[in-house]
C-alpha cells in the first residue's frame, strides 16, 4: 500500500470525536475557536498558491499570560499529513538547540556598527 493508499483509508481528525482528539492528558486543551478556524483558512488560502513546490504550516499559539494553571493552546494547519508535521518540528527543535546561541545574538549589536 503507498502512502495516497494510506492516506485515504485513515480517519481524519474531522471524522474524530472530541474525547478522541482532546483525551486525558492532553491538558485542557480545547477545539479551535470559530473565529480562529476561519483566520487561519483564509491565511492558508492566501500563502499556499504564492509558493508552489512548498509545504505550508501556520501555527495560532495562545498568549501564555491567558494559560493560567495550564499550558497555552495552540493549534496549526499544514499541506503535510500529522507523521511530516512531527519529523519537521523535530528537526526545527534540534537546529533551535544546537544553535541557538548563535540565533540569540543576530539582534545584537554588531562591533563594527556593520552587519557581518
Amino acid at each position: 500500500m503507498n502512502r495516497h493508499e494510506r492516506r485515504a483509508t485513515r480517519k481524519r481528525s474531522r471524522d474524530a470525536t472530541d474525547d478522541e482528539i482532546f483525551g486525558e492528558g492532553i491538558g485542557n486543551h480545547g477545539p479551535l475557536q470559530p473565529d480562529a478556524a476561519a483566520g487561519m483558512r483564509a491565511v492558508m488560502d492566501k500563502v499556499v498558491p504564492l509558493i508552489p513546490g512548498y509545504d505550508v504550516a501556520l501555527f495560532l499559539i495562545e498568549k501564555p499570560e491567558r494559560a493560567v494553571g495550564r499550558l497555552p493552546r495552540f493549534n496549526y494547519a499544514a499541506t503535510v499529513d500529522r507523521a511530516d508535521m512531527i519529523a519537521v518540528l523535530r528537526a526545527f527543535i534540534a537546529k533551535q538547540e544546537a544553535g541557538g546561541a548563535v540565533l540569540d545574538r543576530i539582534a545584537d549589536k554588531p562591533p563594527t556598527q556593520t552587519r557581518q
